[in-house]
């Protein structure tokens, strides 16, 4: 059994993203460390954080509240919008 060096892993998962992503697999954007990301708060606001790789970071990329753009985030805030104001007329319930 041989172990594989840091560089070697790098290369090859940088090759199964690249597959993935060829064959409509995408690669989910996550930060790099110090770098900026948007998430909603529990009121539907958005902020903007940096990713310091913590257990609240990885809680928001783990539950899919981790965008890129604050754009990104407008959008889904939208669509949040929209499915409360259905809950609240009773079009959805249970």
């Amino acid at each position: 059994f041989r172990s594989i060096d840091k560089e070697d892993l790098k290369k090859i998962l940088e090759t199964v993203n690249k597959i993935n992503e060829k064959y409509g697999i995408p690669k989910r954007w996550r930060a790099e460390e110090g770098e900026e990301y948007y998430f909603l708060d529990s009121k539907c606001e958005i902020w903007s954080t940096y990713e310091n790789k913590k257990k609240i970071d990885d809680a928001f990329f783990k539950l899919g509240n981790y965008f890129k753009t604050k754009e990104e985030a407008e959008k889904v805030k939208k669509e949040l919008d929209e499915f409360w104001a259905k809950v609240r007329e009773r079009e959805i319930e249970g």
